[in-house]
Parts: structure tokens; C-alpha cells; sequence
């Protein structure tokens, strides 16, 4: 199975619009930044969840790969702007945030098991035959 690079793309863009909306909107109404940060990590614990619910079998190489190309989004764009922030707490955020979200998945969407390892067996398992006509 190869990874869909356009998927995590959309993913990781989806993430930051998100939490810029997110920090717009409460930056608007005077929040202050512990408000911002704290509503920050949940849109953040929100969308790893979704992510993950949206790719059991590969849920986490998703994960993964969906969070380092958020996070790089942000510093390309922090870097561009002209800010300079830290860096490393977001990173800590942003993978403490893919491990909360990534559970909540797995507790709500399971994996896909194969015939024959849900039946507890190593053998395949075979759909019933018609009986013979005659």
C-alpha cells in the first residue's frame, strides 16, 4: 500500500487553516493565550482523531506524516513572517496532540482484521459453496 501523499497534504493544510481560524476568531474576542493555546491543542487533538478514523489500516504512518507536515507548514510560515517563536513547544504540542488524537481513533475505529486472524486460525477462512444441482 503506498501513502497518499495528496491526502496528507489536504490533511496537514486542513490542520492549519483550522487552527489559525481557531486562534483568528478567539484573538478577536480579547482571548487571552492560555485560552488560545488550550483551544489550539484541542482542534489540534481533534483533527489527529479524524485523521486517524479516516485511515484505519494505516493509521499511524497517517498520523505521523500528517503531523510533521503541519508542523512544517507552521514554521515555514512563522519563518516567512518573520516570527520567531518556539518552535520545539509546538512540536511537543503538535505530537502530544497526534498521540491523544491517534488513541481516541483507535478506541473509536478498529482495524480491519484479516478472515483468517478473526476467526483465530492461520488458515483462510472460505465462503460457503452452492450445493450441487442435479
Amino acid at each position: 500500500m503506498s501513502v497518499q501523499w495528496i491526502a496528507i497534504l489536504r490533511d496537514a493544510l486542513a490542520i492549519v487553516i483550522a487552527r489559525s481560524l481557531a486562534k483568528g476568531l478567539l484573538g478577536a474576542f480579547g482571548a487571552s493565550e492560555a485560552a488560545m493555546g488550550a483551544v489550539d491543542f484541542v482542534v489540534l487533538v481533534v483533527a489527529f482523531c479524524a485523521v486517524g478514523c479516516a485511515s484505519p489500516p494505516r493509521r499511524f504512518v497517517r498520523l505521523g506524516l500528517t503531523g510533521a507536515s503541519s508542523w512544517a507548514i507552521l514554521l515555514i510560515v512563522s519563518l516567512v513572517r518573520g516570527a520567531v517563536g518556539s518552535h520545539a513547544i509546538d512540536l511537543l504540542a503538535t505530537l502530544l496532540a497526534m498521540l491523544l488524537g491517534g488513541a481516541a481513533s483507535f478506541a473509536i475505529v478498529r482495524p480491519e482484521r484479516e478472515a483468517g486472524a478473526a476467526a483465530g486460525s492461520a488458515a483462510a477462512v472460505e465462503p460457503p459453496k452452492d450445493p450441487p444441482r442435479g
